[in-house]
This record gives structure tokens, C-alpha cells and sequence, in this order.
């Protein structure tokens, strides 16, 4: 599984979770937070937050923590908007709930079925210290993430890089 590849290499994450799917997997959220990961809020059903109302974007956020926080006692802090999309309306939306909202800068395209090796050619061409990688764990139809990651990884770290959760990173930027 891909907590099993992190932790075999003591490599961190964050994890933005659909709150829709919280629910159908909570061993996997109490794995990933006693794993020493990151958990943060991908709105409860992946919606265009541009075609919601202020009320729906702030239900979408609440719903997805108060799973979080059933499931395992945990408090996201990051929010992910679903397709990087967002608005000054969603920033103050998520501000005012006290979540900071984080995108990437490295978009793996593994949800749209990108091979392994162009997995790999991208992150390859692209990473830089304090780069956010976009992975998915889920994607209808399956993807390549994981024999990337098992690529990936190990190269990374003889390069010298270090796998730390965002917020981890933010503090370090600090």
C-alpha cells in the first residue's frame, strides 16, 4: 500500500481527504495519521466550489472535518479546493474556518492516467527544494502512482531531498 512504501522509507505526507470517503475508509485515515501523516480537508464531496453557495462551500468543509474528527479525533488545518480551483470568496471562506489553503507545484497528472515514466520523467524535470508534489491514493480506473512512487522515492532521497508533511514544510519556509 502506499502508507507501507512511505514508511518503508520513514517518508512523510499530507493526505487531503474527501470527507464522502472518510466514511467508507476509516482504517485508512487512522493509518495515515498514526503514521505520522498529515491529514487535511478536500471538501466532503468533491464539488466546483465556484458553483456553490457560500453556505454550501462552508457545509462542504464542516461536513469533511467533523468526519475527521469522528473517525479519529483529528483537526484539519489545510484545505485542498478540489481542482486546485478557487476564488477570493473560498479563500476567505476556509480563512474564516482557520484552514490554510494549499495547492502544489508539481501536478504528477497521475489522475489522468499519466504512465509510470511519465510520472517519473515530470517529477524528475521538475522538483526543486519545498516542491509540493500532487499525487492521488484513489483514482476511478487505477493509476500509476504507486510503481512511481517506488521509483521516485528512493531517487528523491539519494538526491538529497527529505518527504515531510506541508505543514512541516510551511514551519521549515518559515
Amino acid at each position: 500500500t502506499l502508507i507501507d512504501i512511505l514508511a518503508s522509507h520513514n517518508a512523510k505526507a499530507t493526505f487531503f481527504i474527501v470527507g464522502s470517503n472518510a466514511g467508507k475508509y476509516p482504517d485508512i485515515i487512522r493509518a495515515e495519521i498514526e503514521g505520522g501523516h498529515e491529514v487535511g480537508n478536500h471538501t466532503f464531496y468533491h464539488s466546483c466550489l465556484s458553483k456553490c453557495s457560500d453556505d454550501e462551500i462552508r457545509d462542504e468543509i464542516a461536513q469533511t472535518e467533523d468526519s475527521l474528527m469522528e473517525i479519529a479525533g483529528y483537526q484539519p488545518r489545510l484545505f485542498r479546493p478540489p481542482e486546485g480551483a478557487y476564488s477570493n470568496r473560498v479563500i476567505e471562506i476556509a480563512s474564516n474556518m482557520d484552514y490554510s489553503i494549499i495547492l502544489w507545484t508539481i501536478d504528477t497528472r497521475d489522475w489522468a492516467k499519466a504512465s509510470t515514466a511519465q510520472i517519473v520523467s515530470n517529477v524528475n524535470a521538475n522538483v526543486r527544494e519545498g516542491s509540493i508534489i500532487l499525487f492521488h491514493d484513489f483514482t476511478v480506473g487505477g493509476t500509476h502512482t504507486i510503481d512511481a512512487l517506488k521509483i521516485l522515492i528512493p531517487k528523491l532521497l539519494s538526491d538529497g531531498y527529505e518527504f515531510v508533511t506541508v505543514s512541516e514544510l510551511i514551519c521549515d519556509a518559515d
